[in-house]
């Protein structure tokens, strides 16, 4: 039966204990691919290990402003009330 788990990068190493499931958190993760090497141990020390290959992509945010819409009119219908259309044709 597994006892322990250890998670290791280049970067980082972390301890999971359990026997079933595990899980980590704070790997922190380049863009592009990431091994990950996995050590299971149990109770009498013995080892087993095995690699993860992860790819991550971060997401890009977008940074660019909408274009103003063109063909925008703007009627009066009360001191407190504007209507405002758009002229879709050129779409």
């Amino acid at each position: 039966m597994v006892s322990q788990v250890t998670w290791a990068m280049i970067v980082a190493a972390m301890v999971s204990s359990g026997t079933t499931s595990w899980s980590v958190t704070g790997i922190a993760l380049q863009s592009g691919n990431n091994v990950l090497t996995v050590t299971a141990r149990d109770a009498a020390n013995n080892a087993g290990t095995d690699t993860l290959t992860v790819n991550y992509t971060p997401v890009v945010p977008d940074t660019q402003a909408p274009t103003a819409p063109s063909g925008l009119t703007a009627t009066a219908l009360t001191s407190t009330q504007i209507n405002l259309e758009l002229d879709r044709s050129d779409r």
